[in-house]
């Protein structure tokens, strides 16, 4: 079920015009900017392909002197490594990019997760690697996932280990979720 559904958003996702895709990510960091400008700290995926843009984001956060911090995938795991303009790049097994570097153990303010759905619940539909729910299971941080409106739907499968968002970010709207545990 969970790999139709991927193919599914993922079709949605691509066959957005991409004057409609610029708007909506202009928006959606606009939105982040002014909801999350008073935090130090951020993890933030490398957007590639359709997904919502996080490279203006990252540019942002770090022209306002925040601190990033791009994801590496080590084997099952994934960590933090910190990310500035001047940090080299690698492509990952999966094709995304990774900064060089030790890892982060600290605290991070907020988490920028992707994702291809969620629903109204804030149950995100990743990509099936569980990278994201092991590293979330590990780490009190606010969960923000980014994405356009198309990507929200009403029920999502669920697994026990899977992480639910607390807050999703579209070119529309701003949805904060009720907490989960606790």
């Amino acid at each position: 079920m969970k790999s139709e559904l991927r193919k599914q958003f993922s079709a949605a996702r691509r066959a957005l015009a991409p004057e409609a895709r610029a708007a909506a990510d202009k928006a959606i960091c606009s939105r982040f900017l002014e909801l999350f400008g008073d935090r130090h700290k951020f993890f933030v995926y490398m957007s590639k392909g359709a997904e919502a843009d996080t490279k203006n984001l990252i540019g942002a956060l770090i022209s306002r002197g925040k601190r990033v911090f791009l994801p590496v995938t080590e084997g099952d795991e994934m960590f933090a490594v910190e990310y500035s303009e001047n940090t080299p790049l690698v492509t990952s097994k999966f094709g995304t990019l990774e900064p060089k570097g030790p890892h982060y153990i600290q605290d991070i303010d907020v988490a920028v997760v992707p994702l291809l759905a969620v629903d109204v619940r804030g149950v995100r539909l990743g990509y099936g690697g569980g990278y994201y729910d092991r590293f979330l299971s590990a780490r009190p941080v606010l969960r923000v996932g980014i994405g356009y409106s198309l990507q929200l739907t009403e029920g999502l499968p669920a697994d026990e280990w899977d992480e639910p968002l607390d807050i999703f970010i579209s070119e529309r709207e701003v949805i904060t979720f009720a907490k989960h545990n606790g």
